[in-house]
């Protein structure tokens, strides 16, 4: 859930909320992750920088994986009450080693099947598949099938899974704003061309101090622009570092006829986020320029400003020497 104003508090009173429905302990205040047992689920809250998540984990025995997801356990109005604005929901089914992989045509009931994605992860101890797809109830699905895993490989594995989904949508948060910065950009540099063309045909002190003025207008708006940006590609960049790292972690090991992962994220997130680089880089290129030719125009005022001054200085001279 992305944190609005006041989200850092609110999310922490529907936890507790939460422990005093099913007479569980809240955490302490101040704690940024709580594991807890209520009984019919377990709950993983973890508070971030801008966002938090709420894992429900329950055991289940269903011929359908998704049939019946975890949050089919937790009280409707509470889910309701959340507070903040759900970025991702995704629900993650892992299946036991004694049941048999699933077909083809399962996986085409659970999934796209022009957009499946899999392969053999943790070097090969399980078989996941996805679509990066957010189906009729709104929540994306992974689907794990346990061949030689550990209770901690399969921990780690379900959490890297929810992570990749996780950081690519908060990665892709920044293309928006990348494209409304472009737009700005590119009439903040037709504004420094005309800027630039006019400085070589000033003929007097009003129309320099004019163009400074604008100029300075100018800089003050590609600096507010470059505030206002800088966040978040900052935090592109860092979304998309992880989002690589957890794929790297997996250990993927192609499955014949599955796009793996990493092609999958390589192909839509990648560009994405060039995108951002790009524009991140062009606001600086514009940044430089602004004040490069911010330098050249005072300069050009300041020997404008000498020369009056030695005129000034002569003709006082000349006075003192007819007073002599």
């Amino acid at each position: 859930m992305l944190f609005r104003s006041s989200g850092r508090v609110a999310d922490r009173a529907a936890l507790d909320e939460l422990c005093r429905r099913f007479g569980v302990a809240a955490p302490d205040p101040g704690v940024s992750q709580f594991m807890g047992n209520f009984g019919a689920f377990r709950l993983i809250w973890e508070r971030h920088a801008e966002f938090c998540s709420w894992t429900f984990l329950v055991a289940g025995d269903s011929g359908d994986p998704f049939a019946e997801p975890a949050l089919a356990q937790i009280p409707r109005d509470w889910l309701e009450s959340l507070p903040g604005e759900r970025l991702v929901g995704i629900h993650v089914a892992l299946l036991p080693r004694d049941r048999p992989s699933p077909t083809l045509d399962e996986l085409g009931r659970y999934f796209a099947a022009d957009s499946t994605t899999a392969s053999r992860v943790s070097g090969g101890a399980a078989v996941a598949w996805t679509d990066f797809r957010e189906h009729g109830d709104g929540f994306g699905r992974r689907l794990i099938h346990d061949i030689s895993l550990t209770p901690r490989q399969a921990g780690r594995l379900v959490q890297r899974l929810l992570e990749i989904g996780t950081y690519q949508l908060l990665a892709l948060l920044t293309l928006p704003v990348a494209r409304e910065a472009a737009a700005a950009l590119s009439d903040a540099d037709r504004e420094l061309e005309a800027i630039i063309a006019e400085m070589q045909r000033l003929d007097h002190d009003a129309s320099e101090r004019r163009l400074l003025e604008r100029l300075i207008a100018l800089a003050v708006k590609v600096e507010r622009l470059t505030a206002g940006a800088d966040f978040r590609f900052g935090a592109a960049r860092a979304y998309y570092a992880l989002v690589e790292r957890r794929i790297a972690e997996m250990r993927e090991q192609r499955l014949e006829g599955f796009q793996t992962f990493a092609e999958f994220v390589d192909r839509r997130l990648a560009p994405a986020m060039r995108t951002c680089e790009s524009t991140a880089a062009r606001m600086n290129r514009i940044a430089e320029r602004v004040e490069r030719a911010g330098a050249l125009l005072r300069t050009r005022v300041d020997i404008g400003l000498e020369a009056q001054n030695q005129a000034l200085l002569t003709s006082m001279d000349k006075r003192a020497q007819i007073q002599l």
